[in-house]
């Protein structure tokens, strides 16, 4: 019996191989296993995985890549079904191991030769959001009363657009420091003095303290956002 479904397998994959000549090929068979359990292709060369056993299987590479998923791999393909080996066309000279997700027991080896040229891996996508530090640099009351402006300082891991606000509690009242917004390259040192509003200015001059918070947003060039915060007490 087993012959026979080999035999059949054997001459499922001759019929088929004419309409994939310019393709390598991984194929599972009867009693759930790989036909083929080394391949070789040149380096961007195309290769297929194809089943014709009557359960499903796939093809999923051993090692991961730097995303964490499997280097290459297909889904999970049903009886006379195939599907493109995803991946592969991105891998260099090696040998790669794989498997069937499904049943472990089913491996096989992926030889990649010399010849031929790679596709270029496409670029990942930037999700990573902006980092911020910010520090409030006045460190006495009556100079920032006197002067009307807040001294911070703050630096962006990557180039980014930075708004910079703020607000200042004293005497049980808070006032908005006004808002500024900057294009900033990453990690430069970026110094700043906010001015604040007559109200603020007249409310400093009466208090002993006063609690400043400075907020900034970040925005890069792939509209990734992130924030930073400080906050400090100040007194006479």
């Amino acid at each position: 019996m087993i012959r026979r479904a080999l035999a059949a397998a054997a001459a499922t994959l001759a019929l088929a191989a004419p309409a994939a000549s310019a393709d390598e090929q991984i194929a599972a068979g009867p009693g759930s296993q790989y036909l083929t359990t080394s391949v070789t292709i040149d380096q961007g060369e195309r290769l297929t995985f194809q089943n014709v056993d009557t359960t499903g299987h796939d093809v999923t590479a051993r090692l991961p890549g730097l995303d964490g998923k499997p280097l290459f791999g297909t889904p999970v393909i049903g009886t006379g079904g195939s599907a493109f080996v995803d991946g592969s066309q991105y891998l260099t000279t090696g040998d790669y191991d794989f498997l069937c997700s499904i049943h472990p027991f089913m491996t096989g080896t992926l030889h990649v030769t010399t010849g031929g040229k790679p596709v270029p891996r496409p670029a990942r996508p930037d999700t990573r959001a902006p980092g911020v530090a910010v520090q409030i640099v006045s460190a006495k009351l009556g100079k920032v009363a006197s002067s009307g402006k807040l001294q911070i300082s703050f630096n962006t891991n990557e180039a980014a657009t930075v708004g910079v606000s703020g607000s200042v509690k004293a005497g049980g009242k808070t006032f908005a420091i006004a808002k500024v917004t900057r294009q900033v390259q990453a990690n430069r040192a970026i110094k700043l003095a906010l001015a604040l509003s007559t109200k603020a200015k007249d409310a400093l001059k009466r208090a002993s303290k006063a609690t400043f918070k400075v907020s900034i947003a970040t925005r890069d060039k792939a509209g990734n956002r992130g924030a930073g915060s400080a906050k400090r007490t100040l007194k006479r």
